[in-house]
């Protein structure tokens, strides 16, 4: 025995360490199968969803729009179920024009509802004036690497491209042409930019891959929006009323008052929502009341006067789950915990709610 703890300790001498080193790598390597198996890493073999199967998606699913939905199918859809025979004849990159700014969340909505889900916050960016080129780069990334990564079924969607400036457009176009020269498409996902207005850079250019996203029906949205709510964003209520004065606070604050006597250990938190509100400065608002051990009842009193860009930064907050303070980067993640009360203010024709 003595003489083969020499012999080792002197093999492991000339060859400096050598040995150690190996026995290293097997327990990194038998440490990584063990973290694989611990959070069901799908086994993979050559290229994503052959030989090793279809990897486990972790999305947030809902369910399937009806057969008798609006528009329940898409041009992506036909993409996803006849790969072997289009695959080879197109890029992997799709625009589309809505029929109006306001109209490009339920486009982008219907986009995932289709596919039974909700988007996750690293695959869609909305844009606007202060969106930067290195927040676009970073998408292109993501869809252009997406299958080493197991992400090779994501839907990567940059919205609103209408609101980037003319030349922030080109400068769009020239980077995505030049990552796909220098990384092709072999390891790309699918990658969609929608407009809420024609006539674009961006629409112009890559008219080759227009397809028509027509959005499902409001029946449809709602139902799976209400699913995505109860089971995956937490509860959110919308509180309305047909005439000023209708009780909506008292509504709010009664329901709150209600639940905390029944021992709900919730605590009221009042976010005032107007025509100066930023995505910003509610995520400074919100973040006040991050890492409280108690749940939060959130009552979002939105004004009469709202900001341009409102519908996209609730949709943001409440369903994908993520907002971003375009200046600071700072992120505020939505618990499932906390319940939203959205008190939606009376106006002429109704043009708020809407």
């Amino acid at each position: 025995g003595i003489e083969a703890l020499e012999k080792e300790a002197e093999t492991e001498k000339d060859t400096g360490g050598l040995i150690a080193q190996k026995t290293n790598v097997f327990k990194l390597e038998s440490l990584g199968r063990m973290l694989d198996s611990l959070l069901d890493t799908p086994a993979k073999e050559g290229k994503e969803g052959k030989a090793g199967g279809a990897p486990k998606a972790n999305f947030r699913a809902i369910p399937q729009p009806g057969s008798n939905a609006k528009n329940r199918a898409d041009m992506l859809v036909q993409v996803d179920d006849e790969e072997n025979l289009m695959a080879e004849k197109r890029l992997p990159i799709f625009v589309t024009c809505a029929e109006s700014a306001e109209a490009v969340i339920e486009v982008v909505l219907s986009v995932y509802v289709r596919r039974g889900r909700i988007p996750e916050p690293s695959e869609i960016l909305f844009c606007s004036s202060q969106t930067t080129l290195e927040e676009i780069e970073l998408i292109f990334y993501r869809f252009i690497s997406a299958k080493k990564y197991s992400r090779g079924h994501y839907v990567f969607t940059v919205a609103d491209i209408h609101a980037l400036p003319y030349t922030y457009q080109v400068a769009v176009l020239e980077k995505l042409r030049e990552m796909l020269a220098d990384f092709g498409t072999d390891d790309a996902a699918q990658l969609l930019m929608v407009s809420g207005k024609p006539r674009q850079v961006l629409l112009n250019s890559l008219s080759g891959q227009m397809v028509e996203l027509g959005p499902l029906d409001q029946k449809s949205l709602s139902a799976s929006l209400a699913h995505a709510c109860k089971k995956w964003c937490g509860e959110t209520t919308c509180v309305s009323s047909n005439i000023n004065g209708g009780g909506k606070t008292h509504y709010v604050l009664s329901q709150i008052g209600m639940r905390q006597a029944q021992n709900e250990r919730f605590a009221y938190r009042r976010v005032p929502y107007h025509e100066s509100s930023t995505s910003g400065s509610l995520v400074a608002r919100l973040s006040k009341f991050a890492g409280t051990r108690e749940k939060n009842a959130f009552h979002i009193d939105i004004g009469h006067i709202i900001p341009a860009n409102a519908n996209t930064c609730l949709f943001e907050l409440l369903i994908v789950g993520v907002l971003k303070n375009p200046e600071t980067c700072a992120v505020y993640a939505r618990s499932n915990r906390d319940v939203y009360y959205l008190e939606i203010p009376n106006s002429e024709r109704n043009k708020t709610a809407e």
